[in-house]
C-alpha cells in the first residue's frame, strides 16, 4: 500500500516536470510520459523591451547617487493565467527605499505573454534581479 502512494506522488513530479522520462518503480511497470508543450512568460517585445521598460520606470535617486549607494534588488513575482504580474516580492536588499521603487515599477508594468503547459495559460514564478551600481 505504501509503495502505491509514494509511486503516485511520484508521478506528479514528474508530470510537472514536463520532460520525456522513463521512470522505474519497484513493482517493474515502466511509464512513459509525453513531452508536453511548456512556454515561459514573456514580457512584451522580449528581453530587450523589459529592459528598456526597467530603465525607463526605475530612476537612480539622487540621495543615493551622491551617497554611492549601490545595492542589488532580487524581485519575485508571479505572472498570472491573464499575464497580469501579482505576488510581487523584494529580497535580498539593503535599502528599502531602493526596493520600494523596484517594487512600483513592477506594480505599473503592462502584462506579459502568460506561460502554458500543454496549450493551457498557468500561473509561473519569475524573477529578476535588479542592480543599482554607479561607474
Amino acid at each position: 500500500m505504501m509503495t502505491m502512494q509514494i509511486s503516485k506522488y511520484f508521478i506528479v513530479l514528474l508530470l510537472l516536470s514536463c520532460n520525456k522520462l522513463l521512470a522505474q518503480f519497484e513493482y517493474k511497470e515502466d511509464l512513459i510520459i509525453p513531452n508536453c508543450d511548456e512556454t515561459f512568460p514573456e514580457f512584451p517585445g522580449g528581453i530587450s523591451a523589459i529592459h528598456q521598460y526597467l530603465q525607463s520606470a526605475i530612476k537612480y535617486p539622487k540621495w543615493a547617487y551622491k551617497n554611492d549607494i549601490t545595492d542589488t534588488v532580487r524581485i519575485t513575482f508571479t505572472v498570472g493565467i491573464s499575464g497580469k504580474i501579482v505576488a510581487i516580492k523584494a529580497e535580498g536588499y539593503k535599502y528599502e527605499r531602493l526596493a520600494q521603487r523596484v517594487v512600483n515599477a513592477f506594480q505599473k508594468m503592462p502584462a506579459w505573454k502568460p506561460g502554458s503547459i500543454a496549450g493551457k495559460p498557468v500561473e509561473m514564478k519569475e524573477a529578476i534581479r535588479i542592480y543599482f551600481l554607479i561607474r
